[in-house]
């Protein structure tokens, strides 16, 4: 855990080039396809995430570690219990304390035998028994995690075709699901969501002869972010385009409530502020919660009382991001706080003179859309590695923007 100082002294000139780093939610689903493939190379996110699990897939061993990684240590674990795998499945004591129990259900009930190694519905797990291959039916309560139904999505293809997904509880980040479904297109993989069930048939599942993984639309979410706070300012996110599969790219629209315009150019998407905000924003996120700590943040620093649905599964995130965010807000005079079925960002009486420390809980998307509001405040990031979770050169690309990015000697 390394902590830095950071500020901004500068204002900005031209167009600021944005380098982002591509999508792991991508890459990840790439990843499980294509082993199960035995398919072709392929240039994986730099994310610690897609590195942790391409690890995990090309060198098998009896532990294997995710740090903090969900995605994949569930990803991996479906993976693992469709291809007979004896392992043991394990990670930080951050990745320890998000729940497994409903995905370990579903792989149990299906055939698999799985033991808890510690607490009962969390990590570290040892798979003593995997899926038989005739399986063709899975059963999931989806409500806590999408990241549950994507995994026993990802691992079909090693089982029974065709394949049923029946889900139960509340509907939850159903745009992760879709992007499954899109990724195993490129195989030749056929999927029908419903209600209710999933239906997958992978009778022309195939090596393709090519894969490439986009560049990732949620980290392009810290730089919308910084333009909306910053009147007349432009960046350039290299390499978004139109054609993608990534349902944050509502970002488009839900910045265009905070001043700023889109516009697609050959080199990616070029974003500019032109000043015209909602007086009153309002915020449908079911489909796009990673997004959340970027919006709120930047309506904040406006100075705007939005309002966020389809946030609640924020509590189940790297962190509970709403404590996350509502413990840092305060030092700006903000708070999140929950109306019936919606969010309200209201203000508070008090604020914090001068220089904070922004705890990040270890929460990547915490880090970055605090780090966004150094301008304002000159700001202590307590955990400035977590970053490496999706966004490795994340500060690097910040400097390029005229931040001050300092070590602070422990």
């Amino acid at each position: 855990m390394a902590k830095i100082h950071i500020s901004r002294k500068h204002n900005f000139g031209k167009a600021i080039s944005i380098e982002l780093p591509y999508s792991k939610s991508i890459a990840n689903r790439y990843l499980i396809l294509n082993t199960i493939a035995k398919g072709i190379a392929f240039t994986v996110a730099e994310s610690r995430d897609c590195q942790l699990l391409q690890k995990a897939l090309q060198s098998p061993a009896d532990l294997c570690w995710f740090e903090d990684g969900a995605t994949p240590a569930r990803f991996f674990m479906a993976y693992a219990c469709a291809m007979g795998m004896k392992v043991t499945i394990d990670g930080t004591e951050g990745l320890r304390k998000r729940s497994v129990l409903e995905l370990v259900n579903a792989l149990t009930n299906a055939g698999a035998e799985i033991t808890w190694k510690g607490e009962k519905g969390f990590l570290p797990v040892f798979i003593e028994k995997g899926i038989p291959q005739n399986t063709a039916h899975f059963h999931i309560d989806r409500s806590m995690s999408s990241q549950f139904v994507s995994a026993l999505m990802l691992a079909s293809p090693a089982l029974a075709n065709p394949f049923t997904i029946h889900l139960t509880g509340k509907a939850n980040s159903d745009s992760y699901i879709r992007l499954t479904a899109l990724c195993m297109e490129d195989f030749g993989i056929h999927t029908e969501i419903h209600e209710d069930r999933i239906e997958i048939e992978h009778i022309n599942f195939k090596r393709p002869e090519k894969l490439i993984v986009e560049s990732d639309w949620t980290s392009a979410s810290y730089f919308f972010e910084l333009c909306a706070l910053h009147r007349n300012s432009s960046f350039l996110l290299k390499n978004l385009s139109t054609d993608n599969k990534q349902e944050d790219a509502a970002l488009v629209p839900f910045f265009e409530q905070l001043g700023v315009k889109s516009t697609f150019v050959q080199e990616g998407l070029l974003i500019q502020n032109h000043g015209a905000c909602s007086i009153s924003p309002n915020f449908d996120l079911k489909n796009n919660i990673d997004t959340a700590p970027t919006l709120i943040c930047s309506c904040a620093a406006l100075g705007l009382e939005a309002t966020f649905t389809g946030i609640e599964n924020l509590v189940f995130k790297e962190s509970n991001r709403i404590e996350a965010i509502n413990a840092n807000l305060k030092h700006w005079g903000w708070m999140l706080e929950k109306e019936a079925n919606l969010w309200q960002l209201k203000r508070l009486e008090q604020r914090t003179d001068g220089a904070v420390t922004i705890r990040t809980f270890s929460d990547h998307r915490i880090a970055m859309a605090f780090a966004i509001l150094a301008d304002s405040k000159e700001l202590e990031i307590d955990d400035a590695t977590c970053v490496e979770k999706s966004f490795p050169r994340f500060w690097n690309e910040l400097r390029k923007c005229n931040f001050v990015i300092e070590d602070v000697a422990e």
